[in-house]
């Protein structure tokens, strides 16, 4: 099916504040194996700051935002596991941010916050709003706008100034929990209290990662982490102002190339032409026993196959996503679609672990470089840039004893701060320096 939705309208309710990362490239100078393999390209050897959560180039500092636990303004903790976010216009003030916040909690066990709000009272995810003061750097007011939904992984924000949260599982009643889960659910970011979600069906059953919008078109993309096989999708609303009022979701795939295997054997630079599937039932009866029921059903229709996507992100007309375990390595591949040209082109495959392992959460800096999260195991977890010469720098090292994930790389509306999180044990870090007009 071509891509019909019209242009025009949609822009006008464009968000203000994008949730852009910024990466930073740098030397990695801690006697880590990596050290021997670091390009000389980026802001200087990493080293550890402040009170030693992070290693950071000359320069460069950190305050912590908020931490699991702190009280919220709603007399409610910080949940834990913070992942995907972004920035959006405070309703009242407008010299405040907004950020609303995926918190990837799974298990059954209590809803966080007003449990009679949840979606799900023993499911354990959901979202948090937090605001920010830029002259202090300071949280000033955070509450739980959303809860009882499962494995908030990632997500996307929408021209409308919402929040697509999406679930990265399938479970429901069979494994303890009181409702279906693996959907997407809109998140408003211009509330003050919480509210209970609703999940968008037609958006599909599979398990979730990102959703993110073009503003010119209104279509949402999603990637999906289930694996060994997964899918790239779009979803095509029919009231552009209204996802649940139904639409259609589809599976990419290569033209003249059905059933094409993109895990294994690529060439970076590799261009490809895109077509796309239709996913004639997205919410399958059988979908809680069979994670990839969607997915199969567009590979029965020829859709390509990719291998745990990740991250996703919108900026300057195109969609970067990354296949964290993709390549020959396995150890991660980034993908560019191009919608208006209906291509897809593999920007970089990881063949090193010294370099990059295991991309996940993703954005574009305000100087067009690729921001990439690791989540790898090798043991340590950097902030990486791909820049526009196909470089991978380094900018920050995780020196938590935890080693876990960076997540929720968000670059702040003035382009003074990147706001991320270490998802264990559960820290969102603002971090400044001298940015200047450097490689990212």
């Amino acid at each position: 099916m071509e891509r019909t939705t019209t242009r025009a309208t949609f822009l006008k309710h464009s968000v203000t504040f994008t949730g852009l990362a910024f990466a930073g490239p740098a030397l990695l100078a801690l006697g880590n194996p990596r050290a021997a393999r670091a390009t000389t390209a980026g802001y200087g050897p990493l080293k550890p700051v402040g009170d030693g959560h992070l290693a950071l180039p000359k320069g460069f500092t950190y305050k912590i935002l908020r931490q699991e636990g702190d009280l919220m303004s709603d007399g409610h903790r910080v949940p834990g596991v913070p992942d995907g976010q972004a920035f959006f216009p405070h309703p009242d003030d407008p010299d405040l941010w907004r950020v609303v916040c995926n918190h990837e909690l799974e298990d059954v066990g209590h809803a966080i916050g007003n449990r009679a709000r949840a979606y799900d009272p023993v499911a354990q995810a959901g979202n948090t709003i937090y605001d920010i003061d830029p002259k202090t750097m300071t949280v000033v007011h955070s509450f739980v706008v959303s809860s009882g939904t499962d494995n908030n992984c990632s997500g996307g924000a929408t021209p409308r100034r919402t929040w697509l949260t999406c679930e990265e599982n399938v479970v429901g009643p069979p494994d303890g929990f009181t409702k279906k889960h693996g959907y997407v659910y809109e998140i408003p970011s211009q509330v003050s209290r919480q509210i209970t979600p609703k999940p968008i069906r037609p958006m599909g059953r599979f398990v979730h990662e990102a959703a993110v919008t073009d503003p010119t078109t209104g279509i949402v993309y999603m990637t999906e982490d289930n694996g060994p096989g997964d899918g790239f999708y779009r979803y095509l609303p029919d009231d552009l102002n209204d996802l649940h009022a139904g639409g259609t979701l589809q599976m990419l795939s290569l033209k003249g190339k059905p059933r094409y295997d993109t895990r294994t054997g690529q060439t970076p630079g590799t261009t490809f032409d895109v077509a796309w599937v239709t996913i004639d039932d997205p919410d399958p009866k059988g979908a809680g026993a069979d994670p990839a029921m969607v997915f199969h059903a567009g590979r029965q229709k020829g859709a390509a196959a990719f291998i745990a996507l990740e991250g996703c992100t919108y900026a300057n007309g195109k969609i970067t996503f990354v296949a964290s375990d993709g390549g020959d390595a396995k150890i991660g591949q980034v993908w560019r679609y191009d919608p208006d040209r209906e291509r897809l082109t593999l920007l970089y495959e990881a063949t090193d672990k010294h370099v990059l392992e295991g991309p996940d959460n993703v954005a574009i800096s305000p100087r067009g470089a690729t921001l990439l999260c690791e989540d790898g195991d090798f043991p340590q977890n950097f902030i990486r840039g791909l820049t526009a010469g196909g470089d991978i720098v380094d900018f920050a090292l995780n020196l938590t004893p935890e080693q876990a994930e960076f997540a929720g790389a968000i670059y702040t509306p003035d382009g003074k701060w990147l706001i991320v999180h270490i998802q264990e044990p559960g820290i969102t870090f603002a971090i400044t320096g001298p940015w200047g007009s450097g490689l990212l």
